[in-house]
């Protein structure tokens, strides 16, 4: 009996770790995105609270549009959160921004309600506007004409 309680409290602890909801935090880049997001740094409450991105591209940037989606385990993407911001980079240049995107309680509402035990967030760029008043855009054909 003496092992038998030790062994049901670390099946207990085990099935309730198993129970968690998992978070990640990622971002992807198109290949021929004017801007690199760097890197990434989440907080208590956001899953990106920082990002730091870097002007690629051989023009000033005036302003970008991020994008956060999430995509569960079987692959498929639901668009969460999104942010435009107006700052000014140069070319070469790298940015701090402080954005408060990707509420971690809203995404583990999210999984708890369609009974996910994992969930990804991936945040991009959609679009970036240069400061000749040219525009760079993830998904081209879908520009208004």
């Amino acid at each position: 009996m003496r092992n038998v309680l030790p062994a049901l409290g670390l099946l207990f602890c085990v099935c309730g770790w198993a129970n968690e909801t998992r978070l990640t935090f990622t971002m992807r880049s198109a290949v021929d995105c004017p801007i690199l997001i760097a890197e990434t740094a989440p907080s208590k409450d956001y899953g990106f609270q920082k990002v730091i991105i870097r002007n690629d591209a051989r023009r000033a940037i005036s302003a970008i549009n991020l994008r956060v989606v999430l995509i569960n385990g079987s692959g498929d993407e639901e668009m969460l959160d999104a942010a435009g911001i107006a700052l000014q980079i140069e070319p070469g240049e790298r940015k701090t921004i402080d954005l408060g995107l990707a509420r971690i309680e809203q995404l583990k509402e999210i999984a708890a309600k369609a009974g996910l035990t994992w969930i990804r967030a991936v945040l991009y760029a959609e679009r970036v506007y240069f400061a000749d008043g040219s525009h760079w855009d993830e998904h081209p054909s879908r520009d208004p004409k």
